[in-house]
């Protein structure tokens, strides 16, 4: 093996995160939750979630059901 497949693959693997990792830190503020869905990455991240079938796909899964929670939770009637 080269070292440009070791970089191409590294580099690979870092696109695929991408979407998860920007889901991730998206999570870390109501503000950046919400541009992060208005701009579309999460459906994005909803097929990379049901694509993946490895550790990727079930990080970005989680990812998912955190935003689902949160949109619920902005959902919910406060008087409950």
């Amino acid at each position: 093996m080269s070292d440009i497949d070791d970089a191409k693959r590294s580099l690979s693997r870092l696109l695929d995160d991408a979407p998860v990792v920007r889901g991730e830190r998206a999570l870390e503020s109501l503000d950046a939750a919400v541009r992060f869905r208005e701009s579309g990455a999460l459906d994005r991240l909803r097929r990379v979630a049901d694509r993946r079938d490895d550790a990727r796909g079930a990080r970005a899964a989680r990812v998912v059901a955190a935003f689902d929670r949160l949109c619920a939770a902005a959902r919910s009637d406060p008087s409950d």
